[in-house]
């Protein structure tokens, strides 16, 4: 499945930025391919859709009532902030970071840790170094 979270055409209908909006299509993608990396790193760990999607979007649960997956609207609009940020602020990224990466605060839109507040969960396994546990026995 692959899934985008916006296509050339509407970033381009939603950025006040018109040297981005002047790109060719397939600039303006690679462009989103990278935000999207961006996207997903802050976004925590859902449950996709279907496990074999690269995406963390579309998740399980975001589906129409006819059935079809969607892209949360604040999804769609993190990735556009996200694009204009890399486009005005690191103009020469071609490359994006791993899922499992996190990113620095200065490779992050502000309006994306905005917008994703409500898709920032954060569940996972939480690991401690060994000499800082200590044996409290089991509690019952």
């Amino acid at each position: 499945m692959a899934t985008t979270y916006v296509t050339a055409t509407v970033l381009k209908a939603n950025t006040n930025n018109a040297t981005l909006s002047a790109l060719s299509d397939n600039a303006v993608n690679a462009k989103i391919e990278l935000a999207e990396i961006y996207v997903d790193s802050h976004a925590g760990y859902w449950d996709k859709y279907d496990e074999t999607q690269t995406r963390r979007f579309p998740r399980k649960h975001d589906v129409d009532s006819d059935g079809a997956t969607f892209i949360p609207e604040a999804v769609k609009f993190a990735t556009i902030a996200q694009v204009e940020f890399m486009f005005e602020n690191m103009p020469d990224r071609d490359h994006g970071i791993t899922q499992d990466e996190n990113p620095t605060s200065e490779s992050l839109s502000p309006r994306l840790r905005q917008l994703m507040k409500g898709y920032t969960k954060k569940t996972g396994r939480i690991t401690f170094p060994e000499d800082e546990i200590e044996d409290v026995g089991v509690i019952i």
